[in-house]
């Protein structure tokens, strides 16, 4: 598994790929250079079709708003694991949108799931609980301090 990442404000968005690199992939301009540095902040190569002009953030654990996010023309849903979730209902929380991965009919949308910060206890629990099934396309990873972080979430992954 591998992921390109881009930098939006304080966030940054990790997009799951299954294939390896190759001269040819559009994520690495340089074919000479196949490393996962290369990888780093290449969101703009990404298909047409994965391009998001809307994005609409979805409480985690909130079926009610699940549905209407469903419902809507967003290109993308974000469902939140952070700041919409009290902390009390965060296990909760994390097991409905581990359900909604596996279960839920998404049709075209992309599907991202914001974790919690990774200077937290909170984010390994989000990650594991979570990455179901083809589901999620993206992390949000909030908060994001250095590389050493991605690397501690790209080691997470791998182990998935």
């Amino acid at each position: 598994m591998r992921f390109a990442c881009a930098h939006a404000h304080s966030y940054v968005f990790l997009d799951f790929f299954t294939s390896p690199l190759s001269a040819s992939d559009p994520l690495n301009p340089d074919p000479a250079n196949t490393s996962n540095a290369a990888m780093a902040f290449r969101l703009s190569g990404l298909r047409a079709a994965r391009r998001l002009r809307s994005l609409h953030f979805v409480p985690g654990g909130s079926q009610k708003f699940l549905d209407k996010a469903l419902a809507s023309r967003a290109d993308a849903l974000i469902i939140d694991l952070e700041d919409s979730v009290l902390p009390a209902e965060k296990p909760q929380a994390r097991a409905d949108v581990g359900k909604w991965m596996a279960s839920t009919q998404w049709g075209d949308k992309t599907v991202c799931v914001r974790i919690n910060p990774l200077d937290t206890q909170l984010w390994e629990e989000d990650v594991e609980m979570t990455m179901k099934a083809d589901k999620p396309d993206m992390l949000v990873v909030p908060k994001v301090s250095s590389r050493d972080d991605l690397e501690k979430l790209g080691e997470k992954l791998a182990k998935i």
